[in-house]
């Protein structure tokens, strides 16, 4: 995989792929907002989100990003690391960031959207909290790392033209590149259109106890179509 630019093969638009930068930023928060409208952290707007991506990069060493661009337009990115970083500690460390964006936007107190995602914030803190309070036996076994594609997305106008694809690929040929055998991932089970593209390149859903909550994961040599999807 070329670490420089690269093109998104057969499309009637000419696209390219490069790096993610630090400057992209405020692209990237655009983008998340245009792609995921019903998102809890689109209805926070563009700069809590400009604040959680920059905190995702920080909190993430090996973070390895793209951006697809259009001329001079970033239309899409997506970002992969070796460590799943959840929402939860952003949410809860940036209490002034979240509360200027109620102040600004008092409406969304009462959107759905935040109700949920403060649900699974309480949620994911109860559990923190028990496990903390629960011994634990120590193992020798250490733990087995895994590699994530921690976002994607791509603007609706530049949709359908293969650039989530692209970038995919460039994300899972990172991970396996670095030596990993399984890449995974974490998408909102509503998504449809996302989980559709995601089966069609060779994704499969991750269940636990009968049950699946958005985790999928994809294998090498598991005849993956990434290699020839545009």
């Amino acid at each position: 995989m070329s670490k420089g630019l690269s093109k998104v093969p057969r499309t009637d638009r000419q696209f390219t792929i490069r790096p993610l930068l630090n400057s992209d930023i405020g692209a990237v928060a655009r983008i998340h907002c245009d792609a995921f409208p019903s998102s809890a952290f689109s209805c926070f707007g563009e700069d809590v989100l400009r604040e959680y991506y920059s905190w995702q990069m920080k909190s993430l060493p090996k973070l390895v990003g793209y951006v697809a661009t259009e001329g001079d337009r970033v239309c899409g990115f997506a970002y992969c690391a070796d460590t799943f970083l959840s929402p939860v500690p952003f949410l809860t460390r940036s209490p002034r960031v979240i509360g200027a964006a109620f102040l600004s936007r008092p409406s969304i107190l009462f959107d759905r959207r935040i109700s949920k995602m403060a649900a699974y914030a309480a949620r994911s803190i109860v559990k923190r909290i028990s496990v903390r309070k629960t011994p634990v036996e120590t193992s020798k076994t250490p733990t087995v790392a895994s590699f994530w594609v921690e976002a994607l997305a791509v603007e609706r106008g530049a949709q359908g033209h293969g650039v989530g694809a692209t970038l995919m690929r460039h994300c899972v040929e990172t991970g396996f590149s670095q030596g990993f055998g399984t890449v995974y991932l974490a998408v909102e089970p509503m998504n449809h259109r996302a989980i559709a593209l995601y089966e069609k390149l060779g994704w499969s859903r991750v269940t636990s106890n009968g049950r699946w909550n958005g985790r999928m994961k994809l294998t090498r040599h598991s005849g993956t179509a990434l290699e020839t999807a545009c």
